[in-house]
């Protein structure tokens, strides 16, 4: 079932309501005061922005749970929220669909009193944006979702997270990589280029140049982002740095082909006033990046922060314009003992529902093997080889730990997975 969210100002009434008749879709009325939105498993959603986009983040948490089949965008009443969503938000935000006019434009002033025109869209939006000059042609125009949960859910990941270079010199003792004397390997160019070949067809939502490492200590970054992006043009392109590692140059540098980057930012037992001048640096360094119509984009483990630093952080973020995304520290399958860093009272993730990482993103080591996913460090799980993405992808050895994991029963190492869990491994 296709159903369409409006809110009562919405000028998009009339078309619903015909889209209605004709038995093509449900339309629904959300007030200001509605609590949730009517949405099932099965359903293709349509949320216009005449909607408190407070309600777009749970119906993406249902799709990415396997609870919703699609969620989609429609600009009927500005768009102010709409960075507010996050990159993560792909590729479960299908589209944002931006109305036009054939209409030939008038010269000179609005006329009195007309409502003033919204702001230009953002150049980094969680979804792409598609153009459409009616209610109608979006729904003629729309595909059923391409990820789903299924034993086969897409003829190639939504999602590509690639390994360049093992190296990294961060040392964090809640992450399990061996540390700065380790023997680093870096991806093979070569192999890179066949990657990027695959990508051009297969067409992901986002490639992500990060995988296990420090992706600056790749000094061709730049250059594969670029790569990347001439390869891909309607896929994101990003990296994660750590916070020590991102200077005033690189800035300048990432910001000209990698308008959105993450930095990682954690401070376990650290006091809230040894975060202002963290931020304020990184407040300058992001300063490319808004030039170039993009974001730098905090990233934190709230769970290894202090309620008071947690706060702090919050409220440094917003003060400089510095968008945060928290996620949780976890045990890595096992791997990290967290009791030492984890603050009083917290807990272990448990995102309660469905893994989504088997059906949507596939992780590539620098050697070009194709790995479970980023919480299996030992890598114990090869899922196939990036010299043939697609074909690993509908595999059997994808195809066996999805049917797993629908079935409720997963095998080694998401058996140890306190994603999975909601707590910690048995010992």
């Amino acid at each position: 079932m296709r159903k369409l969210f409006l809110g009562p100002d919405s000028p998009l009434w009339p078309a619903a309501i015909d889209l209605e008749m004709d038995g093509r879709c449900e339309t629904h009325l959300i007030r200001p005061d509605a609590t949730e939105l009517p949405a099932s498993p099965v359903d293709q959603v349509l949320i216009g922005t005449s909607v408190d986009l407070w309600f777009v983040r749970p119906l993406l948490m249902m799709a990415a749970e396997g609870h919703l089949g699609d969620v989609r965008v429609v600009l009927d009443h500005g768009h102010e929220d709409l960075g507010r969503l996050g990159w993560r938000a792909r590729p479960w935000l299908r589209a944002i669909h931006e109305l036009v006019s054939d209409a030939p434009k008038r010269r000179g002033r609005p006329p009195k009193g007309a409502p003033p025109p919204p702001p230009p869209l953002p150049a980094i939006l969680p979804a792409p944006r598609v153009a459409s000059r009616s209610l109608e042609e979006i729904f003629e125009q729309w595909t059923p979702p391409r990820v789903r949960f299924a034993p086969i859910p897409s003829r190639f990941p939504a999602r590509l997270q690639l390994q360049t270079t093992t190296a990294c010199r961060a040392a964090c003792p809640w992450c399990p990589h061996p540390g700065p004397d380790a023997p680093v390997h870096r991806m093979d160019e070569g192999l890179y280029r066949r990657i990027l070949a695959q990508c051009a067809v297969g067409k992901p939502d986002v490639i992500e140049l990060y995988f296990h490492a420090e992706s600056l200590l790749d000094e061709r970054l730049e250059a594969f982002a670029a790569d990347a992006r001439a390869a891909v043009p309607e896929a994101l392109v990003t990296t994660v740095v750590h916070e020590n590692a991102l200077d005033e140059g690189r800035a300048l540098t990432l910001a000209a082909v990698m308008p959105v980057i993450f930095v990682s930012l954690n401070a376990p037992g650290q006091s809230a006033a040894s975060l202002k001048p963290r931020i304020e640096r990184l407040a300058r360094l992001a300063a490319p990046f808004k030039r170039a119509g993009g974001q730098l984009i905090l990233t934190t483990l709230e769970n290894l922060l202090p309620s008071g630093t947690r706060t702090a952080l919050r409220k440094l973020a917003k003060a400089h314009e510095l968008p945060l995304e928290s996620f949780r520290a976890t045990t890595r399958t096992g791997g990290v003992d967290l009791a030492p860093y984890l603050r009083p009272g917290a807990t272990h993730p448990g995102q309660g529902a469905l893994c989504e990482r088997p059906f949507t993103t596939a992780y590539v080591r620098a050697s070009g093997e194709l790995v479970l996913c980023c919480e299996d460090w030992t890598y114990s799980r090869s899922m196939g080889s990036a010299e043939d993405i697609a074909g690993a992808w509908v595999g059997p050895a994808y195809q066996r730990v999805r049917q797993e994991l629908l079935d409720g029963a997963p095998s080694s190492p998401c058996d140890r997975c306190d994603l999975l869990l909601g707590q910690p491994p048995a010992p």
